[in-house]
């Protein structure tokens, strides 16, 4: 099997973008995808998608909402290991 060649930065926000993802600051958004990875973070886009079978996602879905979901759950993940750590 062969492995898909590295996209750029532009290419992964061209590629958001072409499946209805508003993009307010391309700037900002190559500089959160060079900490988190692409597929990490479109992983929190599921639930935007016009149906399952479709890479598309509805009206009004922003780069800058699922960022704040994705860092939501980064936090909640610290806290709650924080206190599984204190109860093991």
């Amino acid at each position: 099997m062969e492995l898909k060649a590295p996209c750029s930065y532009d290419d992964q926000i061209n590629k958001i973008k072409s499946h209805g993802m508003f993009i307010a600051n391309k700037d900002i958004a190559k500089d959160i995808l060079s900490k988190i990875n692409y597929y990490r973070l479109t992983g929190y886009a599921l639930q935007f998608r016009k149906s399952v079978n479709d890479s598309n996602y509805v009206n009004d879905t922003t780069f800058d909402n699922v960022y704040k979901i994705y860092k939501f759950d980064e936090r909640m993940r610290d806290i709650l290991r924080k206190y599984i750590e204190i109860t093991e």
